[in-house]
């Protein structure tokens, strides 16, 4: 049983991850959820909001971080406004995951770990997915209005078109890109048409590029 005086030892002390309890114990990641929440168990950590190493401040990890929340990349506050990165892959990508992780280094994460898909179904079911959760971070929260429009829905805000750079760039295409024979492809479905008019007019004076939006 999921008792509180076992569930302290295993996340405040050993510092298992909700996925190595649930698999330990053989219950879901929502149960392991809902016994923190019932009992009150934070697992306490030496990074607090005074000693969060640069995030913003550093342009390498401005990039990249604006790249991959462009991509597949998920802002994810919580219900006292504190805000963490989450990041997942199929397991063939877990290179790029770790490439991510390490350029990523303001942050202090929980992962990655392997989550099994299998009883769910689903593309990722038969291959394998790949996830890290950051900690909670002061720029995360400064991030998050310039990628969420309030409702839930994505956005593509001037604040990060001013700050992305080649470097993001790169890291928004090798998340959602499509490279062919002939041209490349960005998947930019999720957000409003607006918004990707406004990008492209940036990869034009910014980058001397000339995309044309594809309708599918």
């Amino acid at each position: 049983d999921l008792t509180e005086a076992l569930r302290r030892r295993e996340y405040t002390i050993e510092k298992h991850t909700h996925a190595e309890i649930a698999t330990r114990h053989g219950v879901g990641e929502d149960t392991v959820r809902f016994y923190l929440h019932k009992y009150g168990i934070r697992r306490e950590t030496a990074v607090t909001r005074r000693d969060h190493r640069p995030l913003l401040a550093d342009p390498m990890q401005t990039k990249v971080l604006l790249g991959t929340t462009l991509g597949d990349g998920h802002l994810c506050p919580s219900s006292t406004g504190r805000v963490r990165l989450e990041l997942k892959h199929g397991s063939a990508q877990r290179g790029w995951l770790d490439f991510k992780l390490s350029r990523l280094s303001g942050l202090e994460w929980d992962g990655p770990q392997a989550v099994d898909l299998t009883k769910n179904g689903g593309f990722f079911s038969s291959r394998g997915l790949v996830r890290a959760i950051s900690l909670s971070h002061p720029d995360l929260e400064t991030v998050h209005p310039w990628v969420y429009d309030g409702n839930g829905g994505r956005r593509i805000a001037p604040e990060i078109l001013a700050r992305h750079g080649p470097l993001g760039v790169a890291t928004w295409f090798a998340d959602d890109g499509t490279l062919g024979k002939r041209r490349y492809t960005l998947c930019t479905n999720r957000y409003p048409l607006a918004d990707v008019e406004r990008a492209i007019a940036w990869f034009r004076e910014a980058m001397g590029w000339h995309p044309q939006i594809q309708r599918n």
